[in-house]
């Protein structure tokens, strides 16, 4: 679960981003200088919380909807994982929980549906998320 601070991403979530985006390790360069991944055969689920809704495309925010566009280049772009899925509770401070609650139920049912594997290796937690 990461919260977005000042319409981006959460400082930790960038520093262990920065920590594992390792040339050799996590992804190479070919010699034409373009990156390939080296994450294949692994799936990637983000919890993010905010305080307004950026996936309405009639939002205000809507245009401002960089940290789902820059975790998926990341580790489907670049990394190469052959999932990326992102829940995100949205609204926190003006909806209400039992709307943002069914809204994550929903998402999170679709994902696990389509999935091709229904398991999860690991979480990775900040918290500092409200819902």
């Amino acid at each position: 679960m990461t919260p977005l601070h000042n319409f981006n991403i959460f400082s930790r979530l960038k520093d262990y981003l920065d920590n594992i985006l390792i040339a050799k390790h996590t992804f190479k360069y070919t010699e034409s200088g373009e990156s390939v991944g080296l994450m294949q055969n692994h799936k990637c689920l983000v919890f993010q919380s905010s305080g307004c809704v950026y996936s309405d495309k009639n939002s205000v925010y809507a245009n401002m909807d960089f940290a789902k566009q820059y975790l998926e280049t990341m580790f489907k772009n670049i990394m190469d994982f052959d999932e990326f899925n992102i829940i995100r509770a949205e609204g926190t401070d003006f909806l209400e929980r039992s709307v943002i609650l069914e809204k994550i139920k929903s998402k999170f049912k679709t994902i696990f549906a389509t999935s091709t594997n229904k398991s999860i290796k690991k979480i990775m937690v900040f918290k500092n998320a409200k819902i």
